[in-house]
């Protein structure tokens, strides 16, 4: 390896302090073979594998740190209704394609993903009713206010697409 001597920029003193590691201004450059330059702070290999494997699972995709019934707890908006969009859809377990699909024609975004949403609540989350039961009250309140023409045919898609049989009068429509 060529070994220079060079003054460190600035920033790249401030991101070794923030890694508590020791620089002074006359810090080292490395050559590699492919001719590019890095600092040599002097850092162990132990350090480098390990902040390297961190860097690696960042960029990783992350999974969800909440449960469903909690992220979807959280995309509610204030008005009662769901938006139908990707977040969604992994909360429900679909892709954002599955779920456009599968959307009566007549429906709007948002009836159909509260519908979604409900029937989801009903079918697979009964253990946990009372967490979400006013959340439920709110949605169905929403979905009566919209007098949406086509509530039973969203009903009847929105079950064969998450796989349930959740009457529409179980959901308080």
């Amino acid at each position: 390896m060529m070994l220079c001597s060079a003054t460190i920029p600035k920033s790249c003193v401030m991101m070794a302090q923030c890694c508590s590691l020791s620089v002074d201004d006359s810090a080292l450059f490395d050559a590699r073979e492919d001719g590019d330059m890095y600092f040599d702070f002097g850092v162990s290999d132990a350090f480098t594998a390990n902040y390297s494997t961190r860097a690696e699972e960042a960029t990783a995709p992350q999974q969800p740190l909440r449960d469903p019934l909690m992220q979807l707890v959280s995309l509610q908006k204030a008005v009662g209704c769901w938006m139908l969009d990707a977040a969604l859809g992994s909360v429900l377990g679909k892709t954002s394609e599955e779920v456009e699909k599968s959307k009566p024609a007549l429906a709007c975004r948002e009836l159909w993903a509260t519908i979604l949403a409900l029937i989801w609540l009903h079918g697979f989350k009964m253990d946990a009713k009372e967490e979400w039961e006013l959340l439920a009250m709110k949605a169905a309140s929403w979905l009566r206010s919209q007098n949406g023409p086509c509530v039973t045919e969203c009903v009847a898609a929105g079950n064969a697409l998450l796989g349930c049989s959740v009457q529409k009068d179980a959901m308080g429509l």
